[in-house]
């Protein structure tokens, strides 16, 4: 077994494109409200996001490796990136991806409450809903 460690997205491990709607290129991207050390995430979009999020949830920044917010409203945008295996046959998970203030239209969006993005641009046109 080689020592080298692979790169890869945690999306790769689903092959089955029945379990998310989302293109698996394409950036997650969080709305995140932080003060201090305290976060949430309220809103998101994005494949590799389906996936992390059933793991660490919604409701501190932490637990999903997401430290290191603005204080207030961001918008996080990343993939969320494993490497391994290890010779236990381990993975090693963690966001990458970089915080960013809310632009104009974001924020014009907000206050009307409507969806901040157009989840239109995620989705993945091979998706089939299990039935």
């Amino acid at each position: 077994m080689s020592d080298e460690m692979e790169f890869i997205s945690l999306s790769d491990f689903e092959e089955d494109k029945s379990h998310s709607k989302y293109k698996k290129d394409k950036l997650s991207r969080l709305l995140v409200a932080c003060k201090g050390d305290q976060g949430v995430v309220l809103d998101w979009v994005g494949n590799d996001w389906f996936w992390w999020r059933e793991g660490c949830g919604t409701d501190d920044l932490t637990d999903c490796g997401l430290e290191g917010a603005p204080d207030g409203l961001s918008i996080w945008e990343g993939k969320i990136k494993s490497w391994g295996p290890s010779r236990e046959g381990e993975y090693d998970t963690e966001p990458r991806g970089t915080f960013r203030a809310l632009t104009d239209a974001e924020w014009e969006l907000l206050k009307k409450d409507e969806p901040l993005w157009d989840e239109k641009e995620w989705l993945d046109p091979e998706f089939k809903e299990n039935v």
